[in-house]
């Protein structure tokens, strides 16, 4: 089982940028995104009304940064955001 993803850990999170050829996600969008994830999981299983869900992680879409520019590995930023589904998950449900 994976270890349980917090809001210190949303906030460390460190992504490579995207190979050669790829422009990967846009950086500042994942980051703003992420704030907005570490804010969530601070609030814990009692979110105000409005708050983020594992379905807006789910839906969430970057854009590609401007071009000649490289931004983060999508592969890399795809599975820690799938822990990031898991553990909104389990909040939702109150765990």
């Amino acid at each position: 089982m994976t270890e349980r993803i917090n809001a210190d850990n949303v906030r460390g999170a460190c992504f490579k940028p995207s190979r050669l050829g790829r422009r990967g996600y846009n950086q500042a969008e994942v980051e703003q995104f992420l704030s907005g994830v570490a804010t969530r999981l601070e609030q814990g299983s009692q979110p105000p009304a409005g708050a983020m869900a594992a379905a807006d992680v789910c839906n969430v879409v970057f854009n590609k940064p401007q071009f000649g520019r490289r931004g983060f590995d999508e592969d890399q930023v795809d599975e820690f955001l799938d822990r990031v589904v898991a553990e909104l998950t389990l909040l939702e449900q109150g765990r």
